[in-house]
């Protein structure tokens, strides 16, 4: 006999260590924001508002690109929690 569908507390543990895993990498993100924001501010906080070009244009491609990665992951964890909450 083949089951056609997966139900059971082993399925909705699953779902809720899902949704941990995605607490944890959301909170990852939001740390490398914060990291990213405290490194734009303390590094160019004395710099002119006519300079501004400058630090964007100084500061390495990794810390822009890790930073962008981060708030994109930030904003579509809520939605992926969403659709394995409709699952339970």
């Amino acid at each position: 006999m083949i089951r056609k569908h997966f139900s059971g507390r082993g399925v909705d543990y699953i779902l809720i260590l899902l949704h941990l895993a995605g607490l944890s990498r959301m909170l990852g993100a939001l740390k490398f924001i914060i990291t990213c924001n405290c490194y734009f501010y303390s590094t160019y906080s004395g710099l002119d508002s006519t300079l501004y070009v400058d630090w964007v244009l100084l500061t390495p491609i990794f810390i822009w690109g890790y930073y962008f990665t981060s708030f994109l992951l930030f904003l579509s964890i809520p939605v992926l929690a969403g659709a394995i909450t409709m699952l339970l």
